[in-house]
């Protein structure tokens, strides 16, 4: 019988556990061992948390002693693995690299889950790299572990159609349950075939490899120079974390201060044909620049300018919910009465005002008073 040892730390993975746990279950595998980072401490307290792969073992009931986290891939950890006598390394978002000498000690090597169409994205932030290409497809490869990191020979590849304006979290909940049907049919297709299906895979086209990096939280800074629509991406390939954010100054009891605002959700405003002639009025009298807020748009949300977009003019993003330090995110209207709201010891000159779109009598039309401006960073 296979035996394996399924690799992975994150939330993202634990459906693939679940699709390995099963096979063992029913008799076409054995899995011998779950490998995955050491406990980490977290929250204000600082106590140890197991990972999301760690924690969902114990509940399928893995005995603890298979379940191995160590906090380096030493020559201790390669002798309890030798022990085990396994056949096959799984691997899903893991968080480290495999050296040969780790790799040596499984006779049929390691296989892979990555997001992406390989060569496409190696890396380690593919999922977010699609979103900020824009793409309408999430890639999923089955590689072989390979020594150089995402450039093993290819076993099997998807396609996956993203759902309109998807952000992180759907694209990952998508790679989560695909990537666990993908790796089901692949272990069962290796316990039935062994070495013969392996080495049916096929070498990457390395002359066209393309690649992602690790995510810095100033990845998340918006640069209101962009276009709306580039603005947009980065706000749904970072809904995790960094957050795409900005800020803003505000109004406090002690005096004006810069606060960071997350943005949440956003997308490039399509502004009808009359909303489009009344902005440009608008405008006209009163200028805009990036990062300026129009105004709120009962529908659309807040509006802020960006730049220059597909249409060689400014663009608009309308952004729905956005959050202000430390505090619950809200939607557009509920940030605008919060924008609104007054000090106790705030005067008529320093008591902000928003924009609202429309009067009664022409609700095209934004009103013409104080503007608000985000910047790119805090001054």
């Amino acid at each position: 019988m296979l035996k394996v040892i399924f690799a992975a730390t994150p939330p993202l993975a634990c459906p693939g556990l679940d699709a390995l746990h099963q096979l063992d279950r029913q008799g076409h595998i054995q899995l011998c061992a779950v490998l995955t980072q050491a406990d980490r401490p977290a929250g204000r307290k600082r106590l140890l948390q197991p990972s999301a792969i760690k924690a969902r073992a114990l509940e399928l009931d893995i005995q603890a002693r298979h379940i191995l986290g160590p906090e380096k891939l030493d020559a201790a950890l390669c002798r309890q693995v030798e022990e085990l006598e396994p056949d096959l390394l799984v691997v899903f978002a893991y968080g480290k690299i495999f050296r040969p000498n780790f790799l040596s000690i499984f006779p049929l090597g390691g296989i892979n889950l990555h997001p992406s169409t390989l060569p496409q994205w190696r890396g380690p932030s593919p999922i977010e790299a699609q979103l900020l290409s824009g793409t309408e497809q999430l890639g999923l490869s089955l590689q072989r572990i390979a020594a150089e990191m995402d450039a093993g020979d290819i076993l099997e590849q998807q396609l996956h159609p993203l759902p309109l304006a998807a952000d992180y979290f759907t694209a990952a909940e998508l790679v989560s349950q695909q990537g666990a049907h993908l790796l089901r049919t692949v272990c069962e297709q290796i316990a039935r075939s062994g070495s013969d299906y392996l080495q049916s895979a096929r070498p990457q086209q390395h002359d066209q490899a393309t690649y992602c990096r690790l995510i810095q939280k100033e990845d998340g800074r918006i640069d209101w120079q962009n276009s709306a629509l580039q603005i947009s991406r980065q706000c749904r390939a970072y809904a995790a974390w960094p957050k795409a954010h900005t800020w803003l100054p505000w109004q406090t009891e002690t005096g004006s201060e810069e606060q960071q605002i997350n943005i949440l959700q956003a997308e490039e405003w399509q502004p009808s044909e009359p909303e489009r002639e009344a902005l440009s009025r608008y405008t006209e009298r009163k200028p805009a620049s990036p990062g300026d807020l129009l105004a709120l748009h009962p529908q659309a949300g807040l509006l802020i300018v960006c730049g220059q977009g597909q249409n060689q003019g400014q663009s608009i993003l309308a952004v729905k919910r956005l959050q202000r330090q430390s505090r619950n995110a809200s939607s557009a209207k509920e940030f605008a009465n919060q924008l609104q709201s007054r000090p106790e010891k705030c005067n008529d000159k320093t008591r902000p005002n928003l924009p609202k779109w429309g009067r009664p009598e022409s609700p095209d039309i934004p009103t013409d008073i104080s503007r608000h401006r985000f910047s790119n960073i805090p001054s």
